[in-house]
């Protein structure tokens, strides 16, 4: 019997979910995730990105879920935290979040809203998988 048809098999990937900034452009009514003040609104340094990424493997996890909202670049503190620390954009800082996953094993998946075409094509080079917010 194929363990696709078995009813007793359940299977799953281990995820892990990190959000770089709580900060978004929409106040959907639905949606607790915006945080436009405070330390859930500023962008996480890269080096904490990266020490939690491995903090997930050594837990087992084998996806990465990075969740973003929208327009994170209209935040001012978010725009100096990046030149901060040398990304020129938040999309370049998501791809190195992305390639310090895979350099672990993990597999990203980002769900970060709207994108234009150009953003989803370099966000593909790395990410297998993605969402919108």
């Amino acid at each position: 019997m194929s363990l696709l048809r078995s009813p007793n098999v359940v299977t799953y990937s281990p995820g892990w979910t990190l959000i770089p900034t709580h900060w978004c452009r929409n106040t959907c009514g639905y949606c607790v995730f915006v945080e436009r003040t405070g330390d859930a609104a500023r962008l996480v340094a890269p080096d904490a990105a990266r020490a939690e990424i491995e903090r997930a493997r050594r837990a087992g996890a084998t996806e990465l879920l990075i969740m973003s909202g929208e327009g994170v670049e209209e935040s001012r503190d978010v725009r100096a935290a990046l030149r901060r620390y040398g990304f020129r954009s938040y999309l370049d800082y998501l791809i190195d979040i992305a390639r310090s996953a895979l350099a672990l094993d993990l597999l990203p998946h980002i769900n970060i809203g709207s994108v234009s075409g150009a953003e989803f094509a370099a966000l593909r080079a790395v990410v297998p998988s993605m969402g919108m917010m």
